[in-house]
């Protein structure tokens, strides 16, 4: 079996170019059958479907369990051949075909696939296998999705759940982009990714064979939906979705299910700054939605302004007394312990690594600060102390690290920081003259130089297993451009100071606790961490 990816998400496919452009588009498009196989294929439709039909039809939507089983025995082989050498242990658990018959009636609207197992340990692929040449040219009700959506948020989605994208239809249908697939080609989707049909123009059948395949180990899943958009998620197996139609499905309590979880629908919101990015163009949060303080703002003011008054005074102390003041980026040797950090960068990648592999799930960074932030993409925070203290349970979920850090002098935050594929924090300022920011590279994709920190009007590429020090009151920003997760541990430590100077900064540094985003940060990610992990 391959090894995870840092991601926390079991790979897929086994050609590691085909998983990057999985990872990062949500679908690839493969070669599969040969001419023989296509006609057996198209045998077995006519023989098992006499009777023209009209719209778009599956079997799974048929209520003749029979023949929906003999379609899935007869496929069987041709999975068997194939399944294999694409995907990494899997298995095809149901198998239906797709008729599109001409006319109106044939549309799909935009949907995702439901939850199938559990997707924080591993993913759920669909095959979709065109027995005709399909595409936007033939008029015949193409494919379409769109790329990068299956990293947008993290649900729950059964026959019955409300969909999260409900707000932004008429933008996601004009982002998604037409396949052109020729017969015997395959479409593998991410379970996750948002994708749409149109209606088929050609005045002739259009046909393919779908596929639904798990990790051969995972578990099946099913998911009944609740009010106040809660879920039930219960044990499932391959007879359920053999016997059972769509519409069956969505009104079925299934009380003898084994329940694996209660949970929230929604586990990660959609940030609208991701969506923004994957649209290519501007967004509106959906009505009564939307990151921030929900404080009145005439107070939120003034507490920024009272917290923001020692700040101002540690600003003009440093200013006074450290010969680094005006560097955006003081030289590494300003604390003796970084060596030691550094030598110790692949235990600490490799702990945090094992915590993902075993499934835990970490909130973005907006959600943790519950305030818009600058970051264009994904941006995902553990945190492991904050301003205003050690946030216990993920110290203890991390020990080795969370034992290093505690012999820091001086750490006041500090947090494994996870920017996605082809994200950038845009150009910001830190408030806080009288810390220093430190980050060490734990995964740094490559070509060198891809991820990058600018600060001030100088540059800094990131590297495993080194340490970046800068000041985050100049104007900064931060790229990762390329296909995989940058990750880093991020820390805040108060700027070594001679004598009175360090003993004002440390006072006027506790002050800082009270500020907005800190007050209230340990209850806040309490509540993150039940609803992602629990």
């Amino acid at each position: 079996m391959q090894a995870p990816t840092v991601s926390g998400v079991r790979r897929a496919l086994r050609d590691p170019d085909l998983e990057r452009t999985m990872a990062a588009q949500g679908y690839v498009v493969v070669p599969l059958l040969a001419a023989d196989e296509i006609a057996r294929l198209r045998a077995l439709f006519e023989r098992t479907h006499p009777q023209p039909a009209e719209g778009f039809a599956t079997d799974f939507e048929r209520l003749d369990p029979a023949s929906r089983v003999l379609v899935e025995e007869e496929a069987a082989p041709l999975w068997a051949e194939h399944l294999p050498g694409l995907l990494d242990d899997y298995r095809i658990f149901m198998t239906s075909f797709l008729a599109k018959w001409p006319g109106q009636g044939s549309g799909l609207s935009l949907h995702q696939d439901w939850t199938y197992i559990d997707e924080r340990r591993g993913r759920s692929v669909a095959f979709w296998v065109a027995l005709d040449d399909v595409g936007p040219a033939i008029g015949n009700g193409p494919l379409c999705v769109v790329p990068g959506s299956h990293l947008l948020a993290d649900t729950y989605r059964g026959p019955a759940t409300e969909q999260w994208f409900s707000p932004w239809l008429d933008e996601l249908a004009r982002a998604a982009v037409p396949l052109t697939v020729p017969a015997g080609h395959a479409v593998l989707i991410d379970a996750r990714l948002i994708h749409w049909s149109p209606p088929n123009g050609s005045g002739r059948l259009r046909l393919a064979l779908a596929g639904a395949a798990v990790p051969r180990e995972a578990p099946l899943l099913f998911v009944v939906d609740e009010p106040d958009d809660q879920v039930r998620v219960v044990a499932a197996d391959d007879a359920l979705f053999a016997t059972s139609s769509p519409a069956e499905l969505a009104v079925a309590a299934l009380p003898d299910r084994t329940v694996v979880a209660h949970s929230r629908r929604v586990l990660r919101p959609v940030d609208v700054g991701e969506l923004a990015v994957a649209l290519g163009r501007p967004v509106a949060a959906p009505p009564g939605e939307g990151l921030g303080d929900t404080r009145p703002p005439a107070l939120v003011g003034a507490i920024e302004r009272v917290v923001g008054a020692p700040m101002r005074v540690a600003h003009t102390v440093v200013q006074q007394v450290d010969p680094t003041a005006g560097q955006p980026f003081p030289p590494t040797s300003t604390f003796e312990w970084i060596p030691a950090l550094e030598a110790s960068w692949q235990a600490i990648r490799d702990e945090y690594r094992n915590l993902l592999d075993a499934g835990l799930r970490v909130p973005s960074m907006e959600a943790v600060a519950d305030a818009a932030m600058p970051n264009e993409g994904r941006w995902l925070a553990f945190v492991l102390r904050t301003n205003a203290g050690w946030i216990d349970d993920n110290a203890e979920r991390l020990p080795v690290l969370a034992s290093m850090l505690r012999t820091i002098p001086g750490l006041r935050a500090a947090l494994v920081s996870s920017l996605g594929p082809w994200a950038r924090l845009a150009p910001h300022r830190g408030p806080n003259k009288g810390v220093l920011r430190v980050h060490l590279g734990l995964v740094v994709p490559g070509p060198p130089g891809r991820a990058i920190l600018r600060a001030g009007d100088q540059v800094a590429a990131y590297e495993e297993g080194r340490c970046l020090v800068f000041d985050d009151t100049f104007e900064h920003a931060v790229e990762n451009r390329a296909d995989s997760m940058r990750v880093t541990l991020m820390l805040e430590v108060d700027r070594p100071l001679p004598g009175h100077a360090a003993r004002a900064n440390r006072v006027l540094q506790h002050t800082f606790r009270w500020f907005p985003q800190v007050r209230g940060a340990a209850e806040r990610l309490a509540d993150l961490d039940r609803a992602l992990n629990h």
